[in-house]
């Protein structure tokens, strides 16, 4: 059975949904390679040797929420992927992940460290599980 053509404007909900949290993404790992730097006073061994961990924890939910934006079929699923996208980018720039936020970095580099892991991991991945969960739950499945 094909899949059910999207409407253009659903389509445009789900590329902007996409593309800011593309953007979230890519904005919380600058912020986390600009904070490790600034700790570090330059690249060390370890910096690289944990980059793909770090990528991981602090890319995850954006990209989580880019999926889910990415494969909504419904109205209701494109809803929740554009909160959730939302929600991490207001998100980014509450906690000081945001690049303007560069000076911070520098200045208080431990501080944003700590900041960043703590809102990431108590914070952004719990609401993004809950929110995959309710998208699966009204997202239609095509086969």
């Amino acid at each position: 059975m094909p899949a059910q053509p999207v409407n253009s404007s659903l389509l445009l909900v789900r590329m902007l949904a996409a593309a800011v949290a593309a953007a979230t993404a890519l904005a919380a790992v600058f912020a986390v390679g600009a904070i490790a730097y600034a700790k570090a006073h330059g690249i060390n061994l370890i910096d690289v040797l944990t980059a793909p961990i770090a990528f991981v924890v602090y890319a995850g939910p954006p990209l989580i929420a880019l999926g889910l934006a990415s494969r909504a079929q419904s109205w209701a699923a494109a809803a929740i992927a554009s909160a959730l996208t939302g929600l991490l980018a207001a998100g980014l720039v509450v906690y000081r992940g945001a690049p303007w936020h560069f000076g911070y970095w520098q200045a208080n580099a431990n501080d944003a460290q700590t900041q960043m892991l703590v809102a990431t991991l108590f914070l952004a991945w719990p609401t993004t599980i809950i929110a995959a969960a309710i998208w699966r739950a009204v997202n239609p499945e095509s086969d």
